[in-house]
């Protein structure tokens, strides 16, 4: 009667025996990891939001989304909204797509994109098809055409850079301007 009841306990002891064993014999593996040590596999996220923060704890930028791919090492981010703040001012990017680089140190923004330097009298207003933004560098990029609103200009050109901290912009060729 005794051994009936030890029984379970016996081969359930076995086995766990045995998959620890089996375990610590199998080489190094992660589920989520190759031996590479990249990320593999792709992961639906729905209703993202990331808030990334510098060595001092001020807040860099805060990225929205409704939905975002995980994939590889990078996040794919359907319609992201990318709100940050240098030097009290204050910038919303927006875009139909964006892909993160580097850990989230920069973001390419693809299709629609938009930038507003938010919360002032006069406004700034870019258009573009695709963009990099660096938050290391608080800096802005693209070799697309792009179309500005600043204050009561029009502008277009082909190329810009934007420096946030500086609150400043170049157009790199093709400028056309006009005041409304």
């Amino acid at each position: 009667m005794t051994f009936k009841r030890l029984a379970p306990y016996a081969i359930a002891s076995i086995v766990v025996i045995l998959l620890i064993v089996k375990f610590m014999s199998a080489p190094n593996k992660s589920s989520i990891s190759s031996t590479n040590d990249s990320f593999t596999g792709e992961y639906k996220i729905k209703g993202m939001s990331i808030q990334q923060f510098d060595s001092l704890g001020e807040k860099i930028h805060e990225i929205k989304a409704q939905e975002s791919i995980a994939l590889n090492e990078s996040l794919i981010i359907q319609q992201p909204i990318v709100s940050t703040r240098v030097n009290n001012s204050s910038w919303t990017l927006t875009a139909e797509k964006a892909v993160t680089k580097n850990q989230f140190q920069s973001l390419e923004l693809n299709n629609q994109v938009e930038i507003q330097q938010t919360k002032t009298s006069l406004p700034l207003i870019m258009k573009t098809d695709s963009l990099i933004y660096s938050s290391q560098n608080n800096l802005i990029s693209s070799s697309a055409e792009v179309s500005i609103i600043d204050g009561t200009f029009q502008l277009k050109g082909t190329g810009f850079k934007l420096d946030l901290k500086n609150q400043s912009y170049e157009i790199l060729s093709q400028v056309e301007g006009q005041e409304q």
